[in-house]
């Protein structure tokens, strides 16, 4: 959680936004630099109820492949006819991000099931047993250079300084100051506060990807029991739904860098740099021996003796080439 800012708002209208600007901070916790406090507050005093499904993750994680698979496990019949929404679409009317959207205007008076899309840290979201949690992890290594090319590829529509590189942006994020707080610590909480919940399922990125049929079974199964049936017995299905939620498909859903939706959220959140690579250890790309080190050593202390410290043992070691 980041602390010292003032809480203040930011006309969503006011021209052009600087993303690399101090975020808002309200209460402790960073949001986007453009986010209407009064917004923010609703997201942190939102009270889950029976029948809300969050998805819960750290910026740069698989956040939207991830709402991709939910929403379609919860809507076959559109995965069968490729139906799927834009991103656009998605992000802001099947499954929005209250962070940034808030609850009154999205999910306040919607009926079961409400998906929601949150970066909030674990412990400030309050776990009733009538709504589930699914919590999406990836290595920090891969979220650190992911995060920071979404940050580079906007540098047409924000202000960073001429000499911005890698090495600020691990400064930013080891102290804590982006949006989702510090990486170690949102993945600590999470494993530390909510591994035996039934109402939480923990999905790897990195499992996931290795073996998307097993995980997305399992992730049906934990949301929707009919879906899953469905999704073992009628052939091609399952097929169909990976299909239709793959990287080369979300890149055309996600309708290009120009292709913006009406409204606040599409001008100050633009899906080009949502989908970049979406590979495992692209990571040893970036890192420097110094930058690799620095970070390395923070995620021991923080990680270590924890599941997903031995889970991502092979994609964050050092390359011996």
């Amino acid at each position: 959680m980041v602390t010292g800012n003032a809480d203040r708002c930011r006309d969503p209208a006011a021209g052009p936004v600087n993303y690399e600007a101090d975020p808002v901070v309200v209460d402790g916790v960073a949001f986007l630099p453009f986010t209407d406090v009064r917004i923010a507050r609703e997201a942190l005093s939102y009270e889950p109820r029976p029948g809300d499904l969050i998805l819960a993750t750290f910026p740069k994680s698989g956040t939207t492949w991830c709402q991709y698979l939910i929403w379609g496990i919860h809507n076959l019949g559109a995965v069968e006819e490729g139906r799927m929404p834009p991103v656009q679409d998605l992000l802001t009317k099947h499954f929005p991000y209250i962070d940034l959207l808030g609850t009154s205007s999205t999910v306040a008076d919607r009926p079961p099931p409400r998906f929601i899309k949150t970066h909030l840290p674990a412990e400030l979201l309050h776990r009733p047993s009538g709504a589930k949690y699914v919590v999406c992890l990836r290595n920090p290594f891969d979220v650190a250079v992911s995060y920071f090319h979404m940050r580079y590829g906007r540098r047409h529509l924000t202000h960073l300084p001429a000499d911005y590189g890698f090495d600020h942006f691990l400064d930013e994020l080891l102290s804590g100051g982006t949006v989702g707080g510090n990486p170690f610590q949102h993945a600590r909480a999470w494993y530390d506060r909510n591994r035996d919940h039934d109402n939480v399922l923990v999905v790897y990125y990195e499992v996931l990807k290795k073996e998307p049929q097993k995980v997305v079974l399992e992730l049906a199964k934990f949301l929707n029991s009919d879906a899953a049936a469905r999704l073992e017995t009628e052939p091609g299905l399952l097929e169909r739904l990976l299909e239709q939620t793959s990287i080369e498909r979300l890149r055309q859903l996600s309708g290009g860098a120009e292709n913006f939706a009406e409204g606040d959220f599409s001008r100050h959140h633009p899906t080009a740099a949502l989908f970049r690579k979406g590979v495992v250890g692209d990571w040893r790309s970036l890192f420097d021996r110094d930058q690799e080190r620095r970070f390395r050593d923070a995620y021991d202390r923080a990680l270590a003796g924890t599941e997903m410290h031995d889970l991502w043992a092979e994609h964050v070691a050092t390359s011996t080439t």
